[in-house]
C-alpha cells in the first residue's frame, strides 16, 4: 500500500488528465487508473478465497473491526 501511495503521490495531474486510445475508446489518464483498479477487484476476491480454502486460513482483512457496529 505504502509503495501504491508512492506512485500515486508521483502522478502529474496533467499527464491524468491527457487522453489516450485504449482498446478503440478514448479515456484520460484518470479514467484508465480507475479502470484498471476497478479490473483488478474482482480478481483480488478470486486469490483470496482460494488462498482461504486451500491453506484454511483467516486473511485477517477485517481483523479487530466491529462489523456490527453502527455508523
Amino acid at each position: 500500500m505504502a509503495e501504491a501511495a508512492e506512485v500515486l503521490q508521483r502522478l502529474d495531474p496533467a499527464a491524468l488528465m491527457k487522453t489516450h486510445k485504449v482498446q478503440g475508446f478514448v479515456e484520460s489518464g484518470l479514467s484508465i487508473l480507475v479502470r484498471v483498479v476497478e479490473h483488478f477487484r474482482p480478481h483480488t476476491g478470486q486469490i483470496t478465497y482460494i488462498v482461504k480454502s486451500r491453506k484454511n486460513v483467516d486473511v485477517g482483512f477485517n481483523r479487530g473491526k466491529d462489523l456490527n457496529a453502527k455508523g
